[in-house]
């Protein structure tokens, strides 16, 4: 069992413990121990994610009459310890019943976790319209998480106007999660040209009132000097608050400064304790940035067996870019023996979650036949379905298949056309691919080079969702 960190338990000071007696009598100890802070119907102090997910088990046992319940606060409450402990599916099904009875913090939880695909078939556009659903219940947060899918064109199609008017009625409401993506789309020139100033001005007065994702944004944007002067120490007091509040990425920064002793003293053991926060904090895109760390070695001592232990839990939390992840150190034999039925599940897992290069990646296993029955048709497919999303690796693919004629007829003219493809992106294999064609046709017998994988560490996908601002922050990836 992990241990909980002076770092958290020092965040939970002041919170109540289990077992503690409620103030208010008509509280149950299941709805004391799950509150939810985005809960317009709570009647207890909110619990933080550490906290639940440290003492899920006194949740559970506090809740488990609940679950037979006909009320939809105990339904919720019910569901809440059930996803502290992981069990998704069960707690899916609880959220779904609250919802259906009108309880509004239902429906947005269920919404997150559709998003993620934790318990249920992952889709956007349910995710989207559960979202809509918890709004029209009264749930003032939900107009956050309206806003972003439109403004991103997460499961709709974007809408950057429309995303933004979302994210305005949510912070007139005294959301501090919306009015820190307003601040985001003033800083970055989302929808608008770059307005630093009146960037900082709403991450300052959001971040006072203690939310940790204003504090992360300021934090980022002091450290980075993203349109305003740069001041390290300050960032790193933010970052700080910000992991105090519990927000992933910004525990995860606070780390590294820990570590490169970027404007506080070098730490490794600080730096460690806040990486272990984030098993308890359990943000899907910290865990896998964290990974990706010891898995290059960024920072940390190279550590395969510990970045395969932050995508597990990453994958966890939700993130699909661990299960890809997790299907390249099964795949690749990146600090264990290969295992190429792993593999099949983790990439079909990502797969599920709409990522390119597991698409990709498990398109090779169906060629190869390893973990899997060969079916060159299938892998076809997925590289079709790869290359659509922009997979150059993809691309590449189907030249190969359409150079050799294995699952598709003979057809240079085709197999051309894919490998150009996939050279316009700078694929190296492509590019060299195109010329032994061209030297094939002209009679030689030089051999081609092999269909590509993502045979690094980290894949360039990877690296792109690592450096993606609206995943770290939000989480969604």
């Amino acid at each position: 069992m992990r241990r909980a960190t002076a770092f958290i338990l020092a965040a939970l000071i002041g919170a109540a413990a289990p077992g503690a007696a409620a103030a208010d009598p008509g509280v149950s100890d299941c709805e004391r121990l799950t509150a939810w802070r985005y809960d317009p119907e709570r009647r207890a102090p909110a619990v933080g994610r550490a906290q639940i997910n440290i003492f899920y088990k006194d949740a559970m046992a506090a809740c488990a009459a609940h679950a037979d319940s006909a009320s939809a606060r105990d339904l919720f409450h019910a569901g809440r310890a059930q996803e502290a402990g992981v069990y998704y599916a069960e707690a899916a099904k609880l959220y779904r019943k609250a919802a259906d009875l009108g309880y509004s913090a239902a429906a947005l939880r269920l919404s997150s976790m559709t998003g993620k695909g934790m318990g249920v078939e992952p889709s956007q556009s349910e995710a989207l319209t559960l979202a809509r659903r918890a709004y029209d219940l009264g749930n003032p947060w939900a107009g956050y998480y309206v806003g972003y899918r439109y403004a991103d064109g997460v499961g709709v199609e974007k809408d950057v106007a429309l995303g933004l008017s979302w994210l305005e009625k949510a912070a007139a409401k005294g959301d501090l999660k919306a009015q820190g993506e307003i601040a985001l789309m003033h800083r970055d020139g989302i929808g608008g040209p770059k307005n630093a100033a009146k960037a900082v001005e709403l991450l300052e007065r959001c971040a006072a009132k203690g939310e940790g994702y204003c504090a992360y944004l300021l934090g980022e944007t002091l450290h980075q000097g993203l349109g305003a002067p740069k001041d390290l120490r300050r960032a790193a007091d933010l970052y700080k608050a910000a992991a105090k509040a519990e927000h992933g990425p910004g525990a995860l920064y606070l780390a590294r400064m820990y570590l490169a002793g970027e404007a506080v003293a070098p730490s490794a053991s600080a730096a460690q304790e806040l990486l272990q926060d984030l098993f308890f904090i359990r943000h899907g895109w910290s865990l896998t940035y964290a990974g990706y760390m010891h898995e290059r070695g960024e920072l940390v001592r190279k550590d395969n067996a510990r970045a395969l232990e932050f995508y597990e839990a990453a994958a966890v939390s939700g993130s699909e870019q661990a299960y890809h992840n997790i299907g390249r150190v099964f795949h690749l034999g990146i600090g264990v023996k290969p295992d190429y039925r792993k593999a099949v599940w983790a990439y079909g897992q990502a797969v599920r979650r709409d990522v390119a290069e597991s698409k990709n990646n498990l398109g090779l296993l169906y060629e190869e036949g390893k973990g899997v029955k060969r079916n060159r048709k299938k892998a076809l497919e997925l590289y079709r379905e790869a290359a659509a999303d922009g997979s150059a690796d993809a691309q590449n693919n189907i030249g190969s298949l359409y150079f050799n004629g294995q699952g598709v007829r003979r057809d240079y003219g085709e197999a051309e056309r894919w490998f150009r493809l996939a050279a316009e992106q700078g694929h190296q294999t492509a590019k060299e691919n195109l010329a032994l064609l061209r030297e094939r046709r002209r009679g030689g017998t030089r051999q081609w080079s092999a269909p590509s994988r993502n045979q690094g560490g980290v894949d360039d996908q990877t690296r792109d969702i690592m450096n993606n601002h609206m995943c770290t922050v939000r989480g969604i990836c």
